[in-house]
């Protein structure tokens, strides 16, 4: 049973909102102040599980998709409130330009990214197709994301998802 108050809930940070034009101010301020490193705005973000290709585990993750690079946060915690610099921490972050290979993964459950930058490739297990989708979307319908190629094969999964 769960015994938090109205207070509590209302002071958790919901990060599976999709509306990002009105992104929760605690989370911009963060963003602006200890995440992006340039003048950048916020495009989209998402909270999945993260696999770095080399490493070994998932780490619950936020990926943050500004106009100019992509961010990964590891969450520390599975309660979002107090100080976010408690629990989110910036781990990685790439330029968008270096996105070379994107593609959704099996069952739309998960979404396969690989940058030209030394061989940097992860795994985001996202483990909700209406999600993933969504967010393959947005990824490949942002004007400012040039990617090289997003896939080597004709018969790519993505292609369904940009016919649906």
């Amino acid at each position: 049973m769960n015994h938090m108050t109205t207070a509590e809930r209302a002071d958790d940070l919901d990060l599976l909102s999709e509306d990002y034009e009105s992104v929760d101010h605690r989370l911009k301020l963060f963003l602006d102040v200890e995440v992006f490193e340039e003048e950048e705005e916020l495009h989209s973000f998402l909270k999945m599980s993260a696999v770095k290709f080399g490493e070994s585990g998932e780490v619950p993750s936020l990926l943050v998709v500004s106009n100019q690079r992509l961010y990964f946060l590891e969450m520390k915690s599975d309660m979002h409130r107090g100080p976010l610099a408690d629990w989110l921490q910036k781990k990685d972050s790439y330029p968008i330009a270096e996105l070379c290979y994107l593609e959704v993964g099996l069952g739309s459950q998960s979404i396969h990214m690989e940058f030209a930058v030394g061989g940097v490739a992860y795994t985001l297990l996202v483990r909700d197709s209406v999600r993933c989708k969504r967010f393959f979307g947005l990824l490949t319908g942002c004007s400012s994301l040039s990617l090289k190629e997003l896939s080597s094969s004709a018969t790519a999964p993505w292609m369904d998802i940009v016919q649906q």
